[in-house]
């Protein structure tokens, strides 16, 4: 049985199959400094979850010193149904890169996360296979999940219906998934996403759904594999049809990739939103409709052809497929940046575009934070957070894990503390 290919998004996410739903590392109301490192995780419903409790919800203060300071690096993501790297509802100092996403529903989630340095920069996205390939839909209908208690347990009365039932639901994805809190539709937004230097191959669209912060995009070299609304599967594209989206949908010039879906160009309050997209090589160029935030494209060929051996951490191939040219104008046409403040700063040209360079060494960025946290720690120590919740443990869990794969999961005693005041 494999949950990428197999089975409904619905089914496994709280249905019958949801004890599925789980997830390499998962934790909850943690204060943070988590580094996860050189795994590979392979036909699994999520990757990386950093969540809240509604206790830790409920109060400003704890809230405010969940997740903080992840970073997540060198991982291979490969089939992964729901979300590779999803922080929920808050998150600061999020680090995520040289990892491989390989053919993820939605590589990374912002969806209803407030908080500010989410910075996504030097990885490669192959977004090429549609999921639930080998679903049928028959037998899915009234499905229910079972509700295991120490020694009893019951099936729940909710049955699925409809999109939950399908296997066509939950098929498009995107690389980053924006939205608010369905919960509380006045939780604040992260302040921007800072995503560069990535190189893209994807049948999804870059950026999905409203609302969504400030998007600081450069360097990044992308190749669109999508064929329009009537074009076959997995390659077809089809917006998402809420009414709230119409005329949000950002195609690529020649109408047959969506660039970006469902995607504010403005806030709750009308004001145009602050996205700045600079320096970005694209296989087949955004229409002009977003000509007034991207801006200064480099142009150049682009030709991240090849496939890759699905159920194998085969680095070296992702990285033949993602390595440019010397003489290719992604080696040296770039923009050269600098971090400052939750920001990115242009300093000058001649830089890499994409996640690779020539070499084949992944791009870097120095930070002025990154793992071991020492600010978390210090802001640990000085408030002497303790258990005022119950004391919660990071959950490890992996699913249909390779018994020779690689991993290494590592954290200090501070990322399973619980928060309080």
């Amino acid at each position: 049985m494999s949950i990428w290919s197999d089975l409904p998004w619905g089914i496994v996410h709280h249905h019958f199959w949801s004890p599925l739903n789980g997830a390499l590392f998962m934790s909850r109301d943690v204060l943070g400094n988590v580094r996860i490192s050189n795994n590979y995780v392979f036909d699994a419903y999520n990757g990386v979850r950093g969540t809240l409790s509604d206790a830790c919800r409920a109060n400003a203060d704890w809230k405010e010193k969940a997740n903080n300071g992840f970073e997540i690096t060198g991982n291979f993501f490969e089939s992964i149904r729901d979300i590779a790297v999803e922080p929920e509802d808050h998150a600061t100092f999020w680090i995520v890169k040289h990892n491989a996403f390989v053919n993820s529903y939605a590589a990374i989630s912002t969806d209803g996360v407030s908080g500010n340095d989410l910075v996504v920069f030097g990885n490669v996205f192959a977004l090429q296979e549609i999921p639930g390939s080998n679903c049928r839909d028959d037998g899915w209908l009234g499905s229910r999940k079972f509700l295991a208690r120490r020694g009893v347990g019951r099936w729940s009365t909710e049955t699925a219906e409809a999109d939950d039932a399908s296997c066509v639901s939950h098929r498009m994805g995107t690389v980053i998934k924006l939205g608010g809190n369905d919960r509380d539709p006045d939780w604040p937004l992260l302040r921007s996403i800072l995503f560069f230097n990535n190189s893209v191959r994807t049948r999804s669209p870059l950026f999905r759904a409203s609302p969504a912060p400030p998007i600081l995009s450069y360097n990044n070299a992308v190749s669109f594999i999508g064929c329009g609304t009537e074009g076959a599967m997995p390659c077809r594209q089809l917006p998402i049809p809420d009414p709230s989206c119409a005329g949000k949908d950002f195609w690529t010039a020649d109408g047959g990739a969506l660039f970006a879906d469902c995607f504010p160009l403005q806030d709750a309050t009308g004001n145009a939103l602050p996205h700045r997209m600079r320096f970005n090589a694209y296989d087949r160029a955004p229409a002009p409709k977003l000509g007034e935030i991207d801006k200064d494209r480099v142009s150049a060929p682009i030709a991240f052809a090849g496939s890759l051996a699905l159920g194998q951490w085969d680095r070296p191939a992702i990285e033949r497929m993602f390595t440019p040219d010397r003489t290719s104008p992604l080696a040296a046409e770039g923009c050269s940046l600098a971090y400052t403040a939750g920001d990115l700063a242009c300093v000058g040209r001649g830089a890499l575009v994409g996640a690779i360079l020539p070499n084949g060494t992944w791009y870097d960025l120095e930070l002025p934070f990154g793992y071991p946290f020492v600010a978390v720690l210090q802001r640990a120590a000085e408030k002497r957070v303790f258990a005022a919740l119950p004391l919660r443990s990071a959950d490890r869990r992996l699913s249909n894990r390779d018994p020779h794969e690689r991993h290494s999961v590592s954290f200090p005693v501070s990322a399973s503390t619980a928060i309080g005041a």
